[in-house]
């Protein structure tokens, strides 16, 4: 499966084989916000806690520092970055926080130029929290290029925004959110398997599996 992009996509991957790998970008701040996309529409009142997305009147925007707010206003659902997901969770387990209203999922945005969610992460959010978990992948400047769907089979590639290449075992991404400075096969530091093919969700965008850091991986 490792090489599956390789021999499988057509169009613009096709045409990046040619080039060369390029360094990852500085991370910056979102230069376009992009519509929220929850994974499930069964929320109905969605705490955003993290930057970058045009809201649905669902969502409700807030600051790290209002917690108390995000309480008060009682939502089915969160939308919040890893090592705040991490830092809520333990809160939450330790009794310290109270979200009883968190009963439909939550979503955590991880990016390329940090770490992926891993089981353990799962785990813990899975004790605090007894809801499904999902990731959402942003890019360098934050826009997110990449959601784990329903079923959880893998994060679905945003094909307007990004395309994913596998290069010696290493991700590689072309990111077309600013088509005035593109990021052409920059490198993430992250192994991974891409799968192509109808998903039981009714996507078939490319999904992303088994995402790791590259030292880890070489470690184990």
């Amino acid at each position: 499966m490792i090489n599956k992009l390789n021999h499988n996509v057509a169009g613009p991957a096709t045409a990046l084989d040619e080039l060369e790998a390029s360094e990852a970008p500085e991370r910056t701040e979102v230069a376009r916000r992009q519509p929220l996309r929850f994974p499930l529409v069964s929320a109905h009142r969605i705490a955003v806690l993290c930057d970058g997305f045009a809201l649905p009147p669902t969502a409700r925007a807030f600051r790290s520092s209002e917690l108390s707010m995000v309480a008060a206003w009682k939502p089915d659902a969160l939308v919040v970055p890893l090592n705040m997901a991490l830092l809520l969770a333990g809160e939450k387990l330790f009794g310290d926080l109270k979200l009883p209203s968190v009963e439909i999922a939550v979503a955590v945005v991880t990016r390329v130029d940090d770490a992926p969610l891993g089981d353990h992460h799962r785990d813990l959010l899975w004790r605090a929290f007894q809801v499904p978990i999902f990731e959402m992948l942003a890019s360098w400047d934050g826009s997110v290029i990449a959601r784990e769907c329903e079923v959880h089979d893998g994060l679905h590639v945003d094909r307007d925004v990004a395309v994913p290449t596998l290069r010696d075992e290493e991700l590689l991404l072309t990111h077309l959110n600013d088509s005035t400075a593109p990021v052409v096969l920059a490198r993430t530091g992250f192994s991974a398997e891409l799968e192509h093919g109808h998903c039981d969700c009714g996507e078939d965008s490319p999904r992303l599996h088994r995402l790791t850091a590259l030292r880890q991986s070489v470690t184990a």
